[in-house]
């Protein structure tokens, strides 16, 4: 045993599995439960706080923002949090592009629950729990996602805190009020420009796909 316990937080929707991966941390002896949520939009906002060691994160929810998208955001902050996708279909695209852009493994759900718990170890000893032919097809695109993390790293947080504003779809104006210290529209025009320089793109639409790993 470790001395020093897994911080654990779970983001799901369906409220029994929850309940049931929640009581799975709290009994495993390496574990330390921190905190649920039940959708990415809400996990967006705390996971920053709480700072769990690994995140146990379903890819799908009745909401706007998926498992994936939530996971890619934080990532870009916050590099040091591991994620265990949770999933039904194994070989889904979605599945695939969790692990392209930053998960570090998988569970399927409908299996022996008491894998979560051998996955969460095997992340945390460095190892990448997910099937050889889904590994390959990871690795095939390593090239692609170095690049976008190579061009993300290049922004100052100012520039990713505006790239983040401009995934919501608010207007310019809003952006310019939102930011920390406010600044004009012109200011965030002429920061906009020097983002879309930065990344090669040419449009705002362009720049959310990139940013979001789409």
């Amino acid at each position: 045993m470790k001395d020093k316990l897994i911080g654990i937080s779970i983001v799901e929707d369906n409220p029994k599995m929850r309940e049931l991966l929640t009581r799975l941390v709290t009994i495993t002896p390496t574990l330390k439960y921190v905190s649920e949520y039940t959708c990415a939009e809400d996990a967006l906002v705390g996971l920053p706080k709480d700072l769990p060691d690994m995140v146990i994160m379903d890819i799908d929810f009745n909401t706007t923002m998926t498992g994936v998208e939530c996971m890619f955001r934080l990532k870009v902050k916050h590099p040091e949090m591991n994620f265990l996708m949770f999933t039904i279909f194994e070989e889904s695209e979605k599945l695939f592009d969790a692990l392209k852009y930053g998960a570090d493994g998988y569970i399927v759900k409908g299996g022996n629950i008491t894998k979560v718990v051998d996955a969460i170890h095997e992340i945390h000893d460095g190892g990448a729990p997910m099937s050889q032919g889904i590994a390959k097809k990871v690795l095939e695109s390593f090239s692609v996602i170095h690049r976008n993390k190579e061009v993300l790293a290049s922004l100052t947080p100012r520039q990713i805190e505006i790239l983040e504003l401009l995934t919501t779809g608010k207007q310019y104006k809003e952006i310019a009020t939102e930011l920390n210290p406010p600044i004009s529209t012109n200011g965030l025009r002429v920061q906009i420009s020097r983002i879309y320089k930065k990344l090669q793109v040419n449009n705002r639409t362009e720049a959310i796909n990139l940013y979001l790993g789409r």
